[in-house]
């Protein structure tokens, strides 16, 4: 069975380019090139505080939420996960369409209400979020969880409530001597791999063995949150689909189910892409632990423009700032990747440096100048990848286009009767960066695969082709 049915909505046609090439301005006596004009244009020339297109997740902060669009329903559904139960909440979808920035601004809002409800449970976002590989064992996963707990609490002694007979929340002193010591300060991002060794003395003063500083963040921790009523600190798993197998990654969640799950006062939160997280819920020895995936689509398309105004709004220092990049032409770009923001806006933010790249004003670029980069755009990507099809190439192409996630054991409800030739066309494909495989299964026929930025550039334009 296929994991996706999505159909993408048929491309807007591009116009055909006229008169002078891409790479010239038009005036209305002379023809300049580009490359002739200087490159002072910049977003902070043109009234902004930074970079409206960058592609980033949203920040758990005021920012985040003046930028998130259309997704209450995953947030809020997010929000209640993580106040109402004790299992461990997850979501999953496809790359790029937003995953952790739903989790953060989950995250900023579960702390704004603890701080402003006394009676609530106060839910305390872990300062970073962690990240498993194949390289990771476990006790060097704990290794860097405990640690970075012990600086999230530390880091948020003014908010922290105090434990019943305290008039305010403890700060173990040891804990704080040890994670402030100068070695530990030096290796707070990567103290692992480092030589460090919780077995040494990194802190002269205190000794610290691995079990022992363990134990104390579980003590205070404890102490801080007694019940899960109390609230927790708030740890996020993300890009599961490094493990690159849903065997691996649920052999590894396996292996913190009685570690790192099982500590009181922390609250836990898996995301990965299509298929893993529910690769990791199948496993027998983590029934009852796991919520059943928030799954996490595009963006619906009417939203294009609403991306695009927040974005504006949030990021000029006027109102008369303006960029060379319209509304209607990010609309387009949303549209043709099919409301995948990340993709929209790393696309968006390219045509602005090649127009930064190539003149002085907004007053110097003609009207067309987003048509015909977008033109020369697609054409180059169809010259270096359409050339190469063969046989049955392209009749495949168009058929995963229309599932965007799947696996290639559903070839015959592609069209493709011969599970071997589908798997070759997809290694031609994978080469030629038009999909990517995100989870591997026991078997190559069982391997989830997306479908790139690549390969939505290529489908917009051929449909156009199809269309004149």
């Amino acid at each position: 069975m296929t994991l996706s049915h999505k159909r993408r909505p048929l491309a807007l046609l591009l116009p055909r380019p006229v008169g002078p090439s891409v790479k010239t301005i038009c005036g209305a006596d002379t023809r300049k090139p580009l490359c002739q004009w200087s490159t002072a244009m910049s977003y902070r020339s043109l009234g902004f505080f930074a970079d409206p297109f960058s592609n980033k997740a949203l920040q758990a902060d005021d920012e985040g939420e003046k930028l998130i669009v259309d997704r209450d329903s995953e947030v809020n559904k997010l929000v209640r996960r993580i106040q109402e139960s004790d299992k461990v909440p997850t979501l999953e979808g496809p790359n790029g369409v937003g995953k952790t920035s739903i989790i953060n601004i989950a995250l900023h809002r579960v702390f704004l209400q603890s701080k402003l409800e006394k009676g609530d449970p106060m839910f305390i976002p872990c300062r970073c979020p962690f990240q498993l590989s194949k390289d990771k064992d476990v006790e060097e996963f704990l290794d860097e969880f405990y640690l970075q707990v012990a600086l999230t609490l530390v880091e948020s002694a003014d908010v922290l409530r105090p434990p019943p007979g305290y008039t305010k929340a403890p700060i173990e002193a040891s804990i704080k001597n040890y994670i402030q010591s100068p070695i530990i300060r030096n290796y707070t991002g990567s103290i692992l791999g480092n030589g460090l060794g919780f077995g040494g003395t990194p802190n002269s003063g205190k000794g610290w063995e691995r079990i022992g500083f363990r134990a104390a963040i579980g003590s205070w921790l404890k102490l801080l949150f007694p019940k899960s009523e109390a609230g927790a600190v708030v740890c996020v798993i993300d890009n599961l689909e490094i493990l690159q197998s849903s065997g691996k990654a649920k052999e590894t969640i396996e292996a913190l189910r009685d570690t790192a799950f099982a500590i009181g006062g922390i609250k836990w939160i898996l995301c990965g892409s299509s298929g893993v997280v529910r690769g990791i819920a199948s496993s027998s020895r983590l029934a009852g632990w796991l919520q059943k995936p928030i799954n996490v689509g595009e963006l619906r398309e009417e939203v294009g423009g609403e991306v695009y105004d927040k974005r504006v709004k949030t990021f000029r220092k006027n109102e008369q700032a303006e960029l060379p990049l319209t509304r209607d032409n990010f609309i387009t770009l949303f549209d043709m990747f099919n409301g995948n923001s990340r993709f929209a806006l790393d696309e968006a933010g390219a045509f602005c440096t090649w127009i930064f790249d190539e003149v002085d004003n907004l007053s110097e670029i003609p009207s067309d100048s987003f048509e015909r980069w977008l033109r020369e755009e697609l054409e180059t990507n169809y010259d270096e990848i359409f050339v190469f099809f063969r046989d049955r190439d392209e009749e495949a192409f168009k058929a995963i286009c229309q599932l965007e996630i799947f696996v290639p054991k559903d070839c015959s409800e592609l069209g493709f009767d011969d599970v071997t030739e589908f798997l070759e066309i997809l290694e031609r494909f994978q080469n030629y960066g038009l999909v990517t495989p995100t989870l591997d299964q026991n078997t190559p026929v069982d391997t989830v695969y997306e479908i790139s930025p690549k390969s939505l550039k290529l489908q917009y334009f051929l449909d156009s082709q199809e269309e004149r």
